[in-house]
């Protein structure tokens, strides 16, 4: 991994400077660890999708390699066989079996190689019709349709064919509700039910992005100053503003602090680490800054985590 894909795993962007009801504050930006951390990879094979029909199959798979392309973290090589393996092929992908299917697997990973190796498994798309008097007592009745997808799925390290995940993703749906039956509500309920099920599942190993707001203290020595700065995205210049403002006024607790806020948002994490140790010595009764620090400490383990292998 280059130097440029490990700064964008902290993803420390500066958006713009909020001046809502909570005050002035920056936003950055960054990725954090999904719940099953691939750390860095990025190549996906999809090697298995089955379930009880070739249509509910090919509803998730089709899904499943359209989200993925959409996120744009991982590249997926959609390598499922054309026909059903009867006999398990994804299971014997790392068999060190004399066999001719084990060889067979192994001559599939040679010619499609990857990080991890993928398998679906449906278990049901179901969609229901549903009706209930619109009023009580009355005739009339609304409408709508609910669906609901099932599958699981198994992740598989393309290192040494241990088996990182299995879990199941399940996702309910239901339709806008309407006074007369519409025939299209069962396939809207199908959809929105297999999409809920894919992201849910893609969710438990896809690192996510998450914004962030980091406050600053408007009434700091020359906080008004800088923060016109920041709001003409020139941060670089507000950071030098604060940083002889921290020589004017050396104990101001609330300098140090948005210094810190700055430089995390300029991608310094070293000068913010810094900047919130020295607000927490001039200012050791803030729950401000110690909460500002922690915040730090957890997104570098996030970005950490995100370079390797949990």
């Amino acid at each position: 991994m280059n130097r440029r894909d490990r700064r964008s795993l902290l993803c420390a962007v500066v958006l713009a400077v909020l001046t809502t009801a909570c005050g002035p504050a920056v936003t950055v930006r960054r990725l954090a660890p999904a719940p099953y951390n691939l750390g860095p990879v990025r190549t996906l094979v999809l090697t298995s999708a089955d379930g009880p029909s070739s249509r509910e199959t090919e509803l998730v798979r089709a899904k499943f390699l359209e989200r993925i392309d959409e996120q744009g973290v991982f590249k997926i090589d959609d390598a499922v066989p054309p026909t059903p393996d009867v006999f398990d092929f994804f299971e014997r992908l790392f068999s060190k079996e004399s066999t001719s299917r084990a060889k067979e697997a192994q001559e599939y990973r040679r010619r499609h190689p990857g990080d991890v190796y993928v398998r679906l498994r449906v278990t049901e798309i179901k969609t229901f019709r549903r009706d209930e008097r619109k009023e009580k007592g009355s005739e009339e009745r609304i409408h709508w349709a609910e669906g609901r997808c099932t599958f699981q799925v198994t992740l598989v390290d393309g290192r040494d064919g241990s088996r990182i995940a299995r879990y199941t993703a399940d996702h309910s749906s239901k339709t806008p509700i309407y006074d007369e039956w519409r025939q299209d509500l069962l396939d809207i309920a199908e959809k929105d039910a297999v999409r809920g099920a894919v992201d849910d599942a893609l969710g438990q190993f896809t690192p996510q992005r998450v914004t962030e707001r980091l406050e600053l203290d408007e009434k700091a020595h020359r906080a008004a100053e800088g923060i016109e700065l920041i709001k003409g995205d020139k941060l670089k210049e507000a950071r030098l503003l604060w940083e002889k403002a921290a020589k004017e006024n050396p104990q101001s607790g609330g300098v140090a602090y948005n210094l810190g806020c700055v430089s995390e948002a300029l991608g310094d994490s070293k000068a913010a680490r810094e900047w919130y140790q020295e607000a927490i010595r001039l200012d050791p009764a803030s729950e401000r800054n110690r909460k500002s620090a922690d915040a730090l400490r957890r997104r570098l383990d996030d970005a950490e985590r995100l370079r390797r292998r949990d």
